[in-house]
Formats: C-alpha cells, sequence, structure tokens
C-alpha cells in the first residue's frame, strides 16, 4: 500500500492508505479544503518504496533528522520518518529495534551499544517491536 499524510488547518495529521502508487502521482493528488500534503510514501518504477514531500507542503517533513522534498528519498529499514513531531518508524516485519530517548531515532537491539545517531548509551532506550 501507499500512504498519503495530510495536514488540516487545525494541525491535525491525516493519514490516508491507497494501492501501492508511483510516488509521482502519489505527490499530485488533490487534497480537500482545509488538508495540505505533508508527505507521500509511495513506489517508484523500479520497486522501491520512497518518501517524498511537496515544495509547498506547509509541514515539516523530516527523515532520518534531515528535510524531505519532492525528491523521493529510499525507505529502508531502521529509518525514521518524523511529521511536526510525529514519528514513523520503518521496520522489517517482527524486527526488535531500540528508539534513543535522546533523538528519537531508530537502532538496532543491541542495549549494549550507543545510539549511531547522536552516540547517547541505548541502555535506557524504549524497546519496539513493529
Amino acid at each position: 500500500n501507499a500512504m498519503l499524510l495530510y495536514k488540516e488547518d487545525s494541525g491535525d495529521l491525516i493519514f490516508k492508505t491507497l494501492p501501492m502508487s508511483l510516488i509521482d502521482d502519489l505527490l499530485e493528488a488533490p487534497a480537500r479544503e482545509g488538508r495540505t500534503l505533508v508527505a507521500a510514501i509511495g513506489g517508484t518504477s523500479d520497486g522501491q518504496l520512497v518518501v517524498a514531500s511537496p515544495d509547498a507542503s506547509g509541514g515539516s517533513c523530516k527523515m532520518n533528522r534531515g528535510p524531505v522534498d519532492n525528491t523521493p528519498r529510499v525507505l529502508g529499514a531502521l529509518d525514521t520518518i518524523e511529521i511536526d513531531g510525529t514519528f514513523l518508524r520503518v521496520s522489517e516485519p517482527g524486527q526488535r529495534l531500540l528508539v534513543c530517548q535522546n533523538c528519537h531515532m531508530s537502532n538496532i537491539y543491541d542495549p549494549s551499544i550507543n545510539c549511531s545517531h547522536c552516540g547517547t548509551r541505548l541502555i535506557n532506550a524504549a524497546t519496539r517491536l513493529l
């Protein structure tokens, strides 16, 4: 499935799933009055899962703490998408991961290591099973 993420004028996020679509088609999807398309997760012609955000989205979409624009970025296991403080985590089915309490990024499940993004010890990190 593909996903469109809208931000309403009230600030609420709306998630809408669709049959798998090419990312270019998703970015051109019409929005209803009072909603702005913030991000789209879809496919490419070669079968990769990607995330992109329209130029005039009016929202803050980041992947692994870096900005997302209309150039599709390939998603992989442990990637973290942040939209206005809401986090979406990419993982393999059944994969356990640790979420850093400092930067909120996903890490492999190994409580004895430091966060691969900010260096914080993961001993107190939140365990996630997705």
